[in-house]
């Protein structure tokens, strides 16, 4: 790795990006949990814990970025948080665990002043 490229991406990866987590299972049916950050659809990562998930996202991320840099590609900015904001899981979950979720038609809502979670299913048709 070049190391002037390298010390770039840890210094972007220093800002604040929204990430979510939550839980999923594997292809075996191990309980994990699948972190993803929300401004670089692509760039997630797992963990047996929530902990772990998000440690092991910090690494994905600098290195998702340096990559990034070395392809000359743009990096995204963090975006600002929402007070309710609507995430469709499918948009940023690619080949994480399994394909079913990347059909799911569930959106999750996040409302961010009162620390809440909303899951609903989308109509179908």
């Amino acid at each position: 790795m070049n190391a002037c490229r390298l010390e770039k991406a840890q210094t972007l990866a220093r800002q604040n990006y929204r990430s979510l987590v939550f839980p999923d299972k594997t292809t075996d049916g191990d309980a994990i949990y699948v972190a993803v950050l929300l401004d670089i659809p692509g760039c997630n990562s797992f963990g047996y814990t929530v902990q772990e998930a998000l440690e092991n996202l910090e690494s994905a991320k600098v290195d998702f970025i340096y990559f990034l840099l070395e392809d000359g590609l743009p990096v995204p900015e963090p975006q600002m948080l929402q007070n309710s904001q609507v995430i469709k899981l499918g948009d940023y979950i690619e080949n994480v665990v399994d394909q079913a979720a990347q059909q799911a038609s569930k959106i999750v809502q996040i409302d961010f002043i009162k620390g809440n979670l909303y899951e609903r299913q989308l109509a179908q048709g």
